[in-house]
């Protein structure tokens, strides 16, 4: 079994889209699992993005390190536009 398919045994959801006070907030699911009910469960609870752990640990870095310039360069939320 997955972490993912594990980790939601015991949630219902990351969170609820409509009613979180912090639903502008990206959650980011990163997982060893390529399977595409895994990355389906994912974003059916709430995720906004999901990774595929690259095995190699240079490979990693640079995959966290494009993840942070993403989110804090180039995504526009409502906090971030408003005036």
């Amino acid at each position: 079994m997955s972490r993912a398919r594990a980790s939601t045994r015991t949630g219902r959801n990351i969170r609820s889209r409509s009613t979180d006070p912090h639903r502008f907030i990206p959650v980011v699911v990163m997982s060893s699992s390529p399977l595409p009910e895994d990355v389906a469960r994912a974003y059916t609870l709430g995720a906004n993005s999901y990774l595929i752990k690259p095995v190699n640990w240079e490979d990693f870095r640079e995959r966290i390190r494009a993840l942070g310039i993403y989110w804090s360069a180039h995504v526009a939320t409502p906090e971030s536009i408003s005036p």
